[in-house]
């Protein structure tokens, strides 16, 4: 037996035993090779706890399970995918019901499975990322055929405004593009699934995408022009009008629809528009918190090391805590002796000190436009705040010698809502004076609610905080385990859907070249496995691929048979035509011998 210290991990949150000894028989029937430590971590409510010890584990692959424990599991998988050093680690997402699946899948898992007697593909599909080329793959019926169908991307509502709404996805669009996108927004409010992209951005995100877009609602289609050949032409031009009247009609009513839905939605929900960010090489401030970090009226991300600097572009948080540290050399046990740069082999990244990873923060912070968040370093003894203003030529940094606690980065955060709501108000004030003072009688009614955002935004749970936009694409390959298809766009993101031929989510993969999709007749071929399937919509897409595999097969059995017997017939027919030989031959011969001995001598 190897030493459990360096085994690889195999990780199960929840309290499902039978279930995961299933997974754990599995592995062992696929890799008897390899041996595994197979651990279970107490199903608990505290998922900060849960959090941490996998922090320490450093896993191979993690599983967990939602039963019963939704939303806690929710926020750790939440965690885990957003953390550095666990977010590359292959995630499995467990679920009992499907109405799971959407906000689970949301979360970033990498595969959701349905709890059944289907486990296969619980096993393959995390391997498949951690043995990208000696995975083992399942012994299943591959259909190949050309099929067009549609592929759907999930995107994310921030907020709905009277015009436009906030969204969320990693399909790049350009500003002017007109989209198709499904979202949850009633039918009687607005008809219309069209929308025009007026804004693209990349930077200061929500949600784990790669872009946020601002789309102009449309409210309305236009109707089509009719052009009837032969037909009268005035008849035909007042029907044309009619149509025109009647769309900008509906427009102007649509319009005021959406903005009666939109006030009406304002006070269900409260935004969190405060973003803070913080970063703790021990996440230890988990241990004092007293509720879910979810539950908190901020953005708050939690990082253990910001190796990626752009990652402040992205989401730009208004408030940085930063756990001051000191790097203890682990042979002699004293301070500061290590290496200022050691590579971590979670992200493969260099490990910096602290005073190098604040150095390149605020340099990168400084780089960038209109973003100047405030930075509050703790549990740092060494130097005080004008130290770190004055060498970092940085104003809006402070230092505070406790250890980091979320009681009081909440003070800075109400302290900082306060000082901005503040400065909002007297600008807002300002701008009004100005107008009434250049025409009182056109702004004598205005005031400062008038200014106010009229932003209406859903709850992560609700449907009206999802949308989605579908794709054609060319199916050509299939078991009921993996597709391939080919589309013309460059997909950036990795989870989609489809609804043929079953309801079934898909996560792309590299292929065998390492790429995320190869060029084949000028379109790009991607490979994917598929996931968040049930029982049931795993025995449509087994008939679906069974029913072309062996069509396929009976037809090439069918025409191997009928080159056969085409064979055979030829072979017969060169048969008989030697044999009519022959048999001419020899009746030739029997003439000539005849022939021969009715003329033969004479007797003396």
């Amino acid at each position: 037996m190897g030493n459990e210290i360096n085994l690889p991990k195999i990780v199960y949150v929840g309290s499902d035993t039978s279930y995961f000894n299933d997974v754990r028989v599995r592995f062992k029937n696929s890799y008897p090779q390899v041996e595994y430590k197979f651990m279970p971590l107490e199903s608990s409510d505290d998922y900060h706890q849960t959090f941490l010890q996998i922090l320490e584990l450093k896993p191979l692959i993690i599983y967990v399970d939602f039963s019963g424990k939704g939303k806690v599991r929710t926020y750790l998988t939440r965690l885990l995918k957003r953390e550095v050093s666990t977010r590359n680690i292959p995630l499995v997402a467990l679920v009992e019901k499907e109405e799971q699946l959407k906000e689970c899948n949301a979360t970033g898992v990498d595969f959701t499975h349905i709890k059944c007697g289907e486990i296969s593909d619980v096993v393959y599909d995390p391997c498949s990322l951690v043995y990208t080329r000696s995975v083992k793959k399942p012994d299943y019926a591959r259909a190949r055929f050309v099929k067009d169908a549609e592929l759907f991307e999930d995107f994310r509502i921030g907020y709905y405004t009277a015009s436009y709404m906030r969204a969320e996805s990693n399909m790049k669009y350009g500003k002017g593009d007109i989209v198709e996108i499904e979202t949850a927004i009633p039918e009687k409010v607005m008809p219309s699934h069209h929308f025009i992209v007026r804004n693209v951005q990349e930077s200061d995100l929500f949600y784990d995408y790669r872009y946020a877009y601002d789309l102009d609602y449309v409210f309305v289609d236009k109707p089509e022009t009719i052009d009837v050949e032969g037909g009268d032409a005035k008849v035909v031009e007042l029907a044309n009008q009619e149509r025109m009247d009647e769309y900008k009609n509906n427009l102007i009513l649509t319009k005021k629809k959406v903005s009666s839905w939109v006030d009406d939605s304002l006070s269900s929900t409260a935004p969190k528009t405060t973003k803070i960010l913080i970063i703790d090489k021990t996440m230890r401030f988990f241990a004092n918190m007293d509720k879910p970090i979810e539950d908190y009226p901020y953005g708050i991300r939690c990082q253990t090391e910001l190796f990626d600097l752009d990652y402040l572009e992205k989401i730009r948080p208004n408030i940085i805590a930063f756990e001051f540290f000191e790097i203890v050399d682990e042979e002699s046990g004293d301070v500061g002796k290590k290496k200022a740069a050691t590579t971590t082999k979670e992200s493969g990244q260099k490990s910096r000190n602290a005073v190098e990873q604040l150095t390149l923060m605020v340099k990168k912070i400084k780089s960038m436009q209109n973003f100047s968040p405030f930075i509050v370093v703790f549990n740092c003894h060494k130097f005080n705040s004008k130290s770190f203003q004055d060498s970092l030529q940085y104003p809006t940094i402070l230092v505070d010698t406790l250890t980091l606690d979320m009681r009081k980065v909440v003070e800075f955060a109400n302290i900082y809502d306060k000082k901005i709501e503040k400065k909002y108000e007297e600008a807002i004030k300002l701008k009004v004076a100005q107008l009434k003072k250049q025409d009182p009688n056109k702004y004598r009614k205005l005031s400062i609610s008038d200014f106010k955002d009229r932003k209406f935004y859903p709850k992560s749970s609700s449907p009206l905080s999802y949308a989605s936009c579908k794709y054609v694409i060319q199916l050509t390959s299939m078991t009921e385990s993996e597709l391939t298809f080919v589309g013309d766009p460059e997909f950036e993101g990795e989870q989609f859907y489809l609804k043929f031929p079953a309801r079934m989510h898909i996560r792309i993969i590299p292929g065998d070249t390492g790429k995320k999709f190869i060029i084949e007749q000028r379109r790009n071929l991607y490979k994917a496995l598929i996931h968040s399937v049930g029982e049931e919509q795993k025995k449509k897409l087994r008939q679906f691929v069974n029913e072309i595999f062996f069509t396929d097969l009976n037809n090439r059995k069918e025409k191997e048979k009928e080159e056969f017997d085409k064979k055979n017939q030829e072979v017969l027919e060169k048969l008989k035509a030697a044999g009519e030989v022959a048999a001419d031959i020899q009746s030739s011969a029997v003439t000539t011998a005849t022939d021969d001995k009715k003329d033969g001598p004479a007797q003396s």
